[in-house]
């Protein structure tokens, strides 16, 4: 991966059951799948901190091939802390 690629991991729409609450669905820049993005991710997009968005399978992938120099997480949005908090 490249030092500026900085790549929000996604889960795949198919198969998946659970989906966090305001989630949408965009695509793996890689296979093209249909992914969730949840709304911290939506943010990152938003902000320019996140250039590419790649299914867990695509990842595993890339990840063998080319490790990251480093892993980091985006914030939560305040919307994400308080359904953690139960405070909906």
């Amino acid at each position: 991966m490249t030092e500026n690629e900085s790549v929000l991991v996604c889960m795949r729409v198919d198969g998946f059951c659970v989906v966090y609450p305001g989630s949408v669905k965009d695509r793996c820049n890689v296979c093209h799948a249909e992914v969730w993005v949840a709304p911290s991710g939506q943010a990152g997009i938003a902000t320019g901190q996140v250039t590419k968005t790649m299914c867990i399978p695509c990842v595993v992938i890339r990840v063998r091939e080319d490790p990251p120099q480093s892993v980091g997480l985006l914030p939560k949005t305040a919307q994400e802390v308080r359904q953690w908090l139960g405070r909906n």
